[in-house]
């Protein structure tokens, strides 16, 4: 382990601890709002996460997507571009791959979402941090990553969560579904 991996493990750690939320794990029927944060490799896998939850959004009256992008060509393609300040670049990091701008990322740690969804497939720090920082009452993830499963309250492991993430959802949709079905708190 490097040193950037291991400053990086500090500050997930220090997050953590510091984080105050409430965990809470209801039925999706009581859920109203979620933050998915996700990497991508181009625009169109955000523009297909947005169409993913514009046909079904599965009762929720606010939704939020955070994408994370170390991809050359987009890096390149925002040159000059009015940025999408749901989608952080690696430009918008520091040497850490910590966002630049904490502001920036303060409406998605600061608000107290129902629920918040690892879909980080590549790992990207950026998306870790605020994910941990996140006040979300249930915190959800894949389980792809040993170091990180202990920051998720529910890990869901489906056969093949990579290269499908959108079954990976389905499930985690299907379990809130089951979830305190009888009321229980």
């Amino acid at each position: 382990m490097g040193l950037k991996s291991y400053l990086q493990r500090q500050i997930i750690q220090k997050e953590n601890r510091l984080n105050s939320r409430q965990k809470a794990m209801r039925n999706l029927s009581e859920m109203k709002s979620a933050l998915i944060v996700c990497s991508i490799n181009t625009i169109q896998e955000y523009d297909e996460w947005l169409n993913y939850f514009e046909d079904d959004r599965k009762g929720l009256e606010k939704l939020d997507i955070l994408a994370c992008s170390k991809s050359k060509e987009m890096n390149g393609a925002i040159e000059g571009a009015v940025l999408n300040p749901n989608i952080i670049f690696e430009k918008q990091t520091n040497w850490l791959e910590k966002p630049k701008n904490l502001n920036y990322i303060e409406k998605f740690t600061d608000y107290k979402y129902d629920i918040v969804i690892d879909l980080n497939i590549n790992g990207f720090f950026a998306l870790d941090y605020v994910f941990v920082k996140s006040k979300a009452a249930l915190k959800i993830g894949q389980g792809l990553r040993d170091d990180f499963n202990t920051y998720y309250d529910l890990c869901i492991k489906t056969n093949d969560s990579k290269n499908q993430p959108k079954l990976f959802l389905d499930q985690v949709f299907y379990y809130l579904q089951q979830m305190n079905k009888n009321g229980h708190k």
